[in-house]
């Protein structure tokens, strides 16, 4: 099936771009328009068929493009054009696309990346994306219904500023979390020639892509020495480096922009001001440094511009003090996360939560530390392993506490296994739903979804509860430790005038008895909506009526070896096997129509049951 999908993804690209001579001309002048650098870094991808079907990609981009994913066959790549003028060309449908975008945003950090919608030499960039900003690929990035089998969220955007006072070099780093909320930033000295502390912070916080002065910018405040320094950091962490001019850099407007930004203070009646911004975050706006690198990412991706983020943002200082320092090449050495190339990490967390099945395939996911780790059941639980593994603490006092919550469920089975099978299988991701509701871009279905994690609380409560939090030692700490985490803020917030209350919304809205099948608003809310749904149900009894009837008529069992089926492509149609159908081919050429046979079956209908599939 996926060999067939290609040739006609490369047939239909075939027939696409050979009516199209304008497409190479409008190709090299859209290259040679673009400094060498920058063509290096980018991405182009067109999107052909008449509804997005499938993209093409062209030049060195399409040799890269086959090289990584598609594969040593070079049946995958087309020349459109001769002798000089021949362009190399690869066709990728929708789910490859996809795969590709996590890769190179998600993973690899290396490359910017552009859509282009048109025809023949008239085409416009109507997306575009970077590793730290991946607003625009959001759907095919993490449309998955809610969970995320890898768990993976969009990276923080970085940005870094050098500045040289007294022949003393201070860092300022600053990064924005959209997904999470959070503003990070700090500022420090490091002497080293090649800025030690600078790549520990970098591996801390997980970023893909860092913002950084332009040195061409006069009067920066940092040296071309440490400008290549600091881009030599990025390579060596696989962080993606993107220059920006001075002005987005500067800082006098950041009280102001913070004020919008942050989420009202604890205790306080009314939001931030940028009198109190000033006074409650002194040390991050006292730092010339760290306040230009908070500007400069937050200008980056555009913070203030989204207002789903205003009053929603913590900011924090970047502690790197707190976890141990790790650089690139020990994180490499110990495999902690699983390294994009080759086999991807997305391949092996796929084997890690289940996808191999042999014990080779086993072995070969276990290739990381995370890969070894990764039991987790929800998207929720693998982003906060990265998280950890990222940052492994170095207070004792917060490890022991770890500890004790893992000693405690160690020798409390049953509670785990509530908590593990009951509570967290299959439970959509939250979070991401949570940052969908924001951009007020969710859909029926997400609200289901959200309506399935409010309706495990209660089991959670139940099963944390049944926790001993006076029982001595480490059974004892770590019980109270879960409760004052989790059950009683959960208690707090599944209420009748919170949670219940969205779930009674969601049971009294939305048509529960349908779902996942259909999602679709009651119909008793509307009298239109009723009476639809009588028509709808009426036609559906005439669909079974007529399946009965066929599997009368050709002596077979529905639902087993007859199946009444519904596709986008054919609608409603029979379906049996091959030999089914060579024992009862007299019967079926006399009453119904065959319009496929293939190695899933020979699919069948009659005028009666289009009829019905119209009205349906």
């Amino acid at each position: 099936l996926a060999r067939v999908a290609t040739m006609a993804t490369t047939t239909a690209m075939e027939s696409s771009l050979s009516d199209t001579p304008g497409f190479n001309s409008f190709y090299k002048r859209l290259v040679s328009s673009s400094s060498s650098s920058a063509s290096d870094s980018v991405l182009r991808f067109f999107c052909r068929g008449s509804s997005g079907g499938f993209y093409t990609v062209h030049g060195a981009s399409a040799l890269l493009i086959h090289a990584r994913y598609l594969g040593a066959s070079s049946s995958s790549i087309r020349y459109f054009g001769t002798g000089d003028q021949a362009l190399a060309s690869v066709s990728l449908n929708q789910s490859k696309f996809a795969d590709v975008l996590r890769d190179v945003l998600l993973e690899r950090g290396e490359h910017t990346v552009e859509l282009y919608e048109g025809a023949g030499d008239k085409w416009k960039c109507t997306k575009s994306a970077s590793p730290g900003k991946l607003d625009a690929f959001q759907d095919e990035l993490f449309n998955s219904g809610g969970s995320d089998k890898g768990g993976l969220a969009p990276p923080p955007s970085l940005a870094v500023v050098v500045h040289n006072k007294d022949n003393t070099r201070t860092v300022g780093v600053a990064s924005v979390d959209a997904y999470r909320r959070v503003l990070n930033a700090t500022a420090f000295v490091d002497t080293s020639e090649s800025l030690v502390a600078l790549e520990h912070a970098v591996m801390q916080t997980g970023a893909r892509e860092c913002v950084v002065l332009r040195t061409d910018d006069a009067g920066a405040g940092a040296s071309n020495g440490d400008a290549r320094r600091v881009e030599d950091v990025l390579r060596r962490c696989s962080v993606l480096p993107t220059p920006r001019p001075k002005s987005d850099f500067d800082a006098r407007a950041l009280p102001d922009n913070l004020a919008r930004l942050l989420r009202r203070p604890d205790g306080a009646t009314d939001g931030w001001t940028p009198a109190l911004v000033s006074e409650r975050h002194k040390a991050v706006l006292e730092s010339p440094a760290a306040a230009a690198a908070l500007a400069g990412a937050m200008k980056y991706v555009e913070a203030v511009a989204d207002s789903s983020g205003h009053a929603r943002y913590e900011l924090r200082a970047l502690d790197t003090q707190s976890f141990m320092r790790i650089d690139s090449a020990a994180a490499k050495a110990l495999h902690v996360l699983p390294l994009a190339g080759g086999r991807s990490g997305l391949a092996a967390e796929a084997e890690a939560n289940g996808g191999g099945t042999s014990t080779s395939s086993s072995n070969r996911a276990c290739t990381s530390i995370y890969a070894l780790l990764c039991h987790q059941r929800t998207p929720m639980g693998k982003r906060l392993l990265r998280t950890w593994l990222k940052q492994p603490l170095v207070n004792e006092s917060l490890i022991e506490a770890r500890h004790d919550v893992v000693e405690l469920l160690s020798n409390a089975p049953s509670v785990l296994s509530t908590l593990r099978d009951a509570v967290m299988r299959g439970l959509p991701d939250a979070e991401r739903l949570a940052r969908k509701l924001e951009r007020q871009n969710a859909t029926l279905q997400d609200l289901c979804l959200l309506y399935k994690v409010s309706s495990a609380i209660p089991l959670l409560i139940t099963a944390l509860g049944s926790l001993d939090t006076s029982a001595p030692g480490a059974r004892g700490r770590g019980a109270e430790i879960l409760a004052d985490r989790f059950a009683k803020p959960f208690e707090e917030l599944h209420t009748e005038d919170k949670l219940r209350r969205f779930e009674s919304l969601i049971e009294a809205a939305i048509d529960l008895s349908r779902v996942p099948e259909e999602y679709a608003v009651n119909p008793s809310y509307d009298q239109k909506l009723q009476e639809l749904r009588e028509e709808r149900d009426a036609v559906e009894a005439r669909l079974e009526a007529m399946g009965v009837k066929a599997a009368k008529v050709l002596g077979l069992e529905l639902g087993k070896s007859l199946k009444l089926e519904r596709t986008t492509v054919h609608g409603y149609h029979f379906r049996i096997t091959k030999t089914e159908e060579q024992k009862v081919r007299k019967k079926l050429s006399a009453h119904y129509t065959v319009f496929d046979t293939r190695k899933d079956g020979c699919k069948f209908h009659s005028s009666e049951l289009r009829n019905a599939a119209a009205d349906y």
